[in-house]
């Protein structure tokens, strides 16, 4: 992409008309999670911070023009801390006395937080940009000395934090901190949990390959909007569509090129998938591919790719110059007898395969291992 103005991608977000307009903006929102925009020479340096809020914006309200970030940010991180106090304060009531202390001094804590004055920069903005960059960073590395690739498992990354980027990495990203449900999910289901292997060697061992629809965490925070959560409006809302398409459908396409664009001779033709995102989020991604598995072709040629090299899932067009490099079967149902092995361990199995995320609305080591064909019976259509 030639470098483009604030002013050029503020009117590609305001009219999202012709095929100039989603090209900028899906190449910006790629770059958004996979690059330094800081030290990007797509565009200008003195404006990265403006872009970046405006980013936001779209994210929050599905407008890049100027909205009142400041308030909705405030109320979703003071939201998490609500939830982060509840949390605490229902384990006082099962805890021993000599923790209670430790949980107590914590609940103290979140509550000096809530009574802070909320600062855009100080409170948001600059610790956000440091733990993306941070972030960036590791998985670029992760990514890199993947040898091969033949799963593909999708996050959504944890909530903000407003701590320093070194402090995040190691208490709140799972890649990095090898904690909470994300990290045990992958143990289990690649039966390392016994063992004392970090998170990101298992996944490096059995050829995975990982990213988050966003790559930073954002404070959700139970946000809504005409009594639908966020991610609802993500997903349902014409607001958040681009060239027809919901905001996840497309971050989960631009997570896909990530990788063929890092590593395009190592993904395997048919990965299998495992989406462990929540499913108001991923539920368009479900639904989008419904019927039609994800096809990606990229141009015959074409080395150092860029996103006008690759196309998905076309409908008709000519696809002389283009080789089919992945086939992705997204919306695979799973079987009856799958149903009938996950239930006898007790789990609510989700109707697609590929969603990994329990009933517990976290991801599941047994629905990992039944999105990769890693149960011990699996009858499941496997890739031709």
């Amino acid at each position: 992409m030639t470098k483009v103005s604030f002013k050029q991608i503020e009117n590609a977000f305001s009219k999202r008309e012709c095929e100039k307009d989603i090209t900028i903006i899906r190449q910006l929102l790629y770059d958004f999670n996979y690059t330094n925009l800081a030290t990007n020479d797509n565009y200008c340096r003195n404006e990265t911070v403006n872009i970046r809020k405006g980013i936001l914006n779209f994210i929050y309200f599905g407008s890049f023009q100027d909205n009142d970030l400041k308030e909705i940010l405030d109320e979703a991180i003071k939201n998490d801390f609500y939830d982060e106090i509840s949390k605490r304060k229902k384990k006082l009531t099962k805890t021993k006395d000599e923790q209670k202390e430790k949980l107590m001094q914590q609940i103290e804590n979140f509550n000096k937080e809530l009574d802070k004055e909320f600062d855009f920069n100080k409170s948001f903005y600059n610790n956000f940009e440091a733990i993306a960059n941070k972030i960036i960073e590791k998985h670029e590395k992760y990514i890199k000395e993947l040898k091969k690739i033949e799963y593909i498992l999708i996050y959504e990354a944890p909530p903000f934090k407003n701590k320093n980027a070194f402090d995040y990495l190691k208490e709140n990203y799972f890649l990095t901190s090898d904690k909470g449900n994300y990290a045990s999910s992958i143990k289990s289901c690649f039966e390392s949990d016994k063992t004392k292997k970090q998170c990101i060697d298992i996944l490096k061992e059995n050829n995975t390959a990982y990213f988050d629809l966003f790559m930073a965490g954002m404070p959700i925070g139970n946000i809504e909007f005409n009594n639908k959560s966020l991610r609802e409006c993500w997903c349902t809302d014409t607001k958040w569509l681009i060239g027809g398409k919901a905001l996840p459908v497309v971050l989960f396409e631009l997570g896909i090129f990530h990788l063929l664009k890092q590593k395009k001779d190592a993904v395997i033709k048919f990965p299998k998938i495992a989406i462990g995102a929540p499913i108001k989020t991923s539920v368009s991604i479900l639904e989008f591919y419904y019927k039609k598995p994800l096809k990606i072709f990229v141009k015959k040629g074409a080395d150092d790719l860029t996103l006008a090299d690759v196309i998905f899932t076309p409908d008709s067009i000519d696809l002389n110059n283009y080789e089919e490099k992945i086939s992705i079967d997204v919306s695979q149902a799973n079987t009856p007898s799958t149903f009938k092995n996950i239930d006898s361990k007790g789990i609510l199995l989700p109707l697609h395969k590929s969603n990994i995320v329990s009933s517990a609305n976290s991801p599941h080591g047994e629905l990992m291992k039944n999105a990769f064909d890693k149960l011990a019976t699996h009858n499941s259509v496997q890739a031709p």
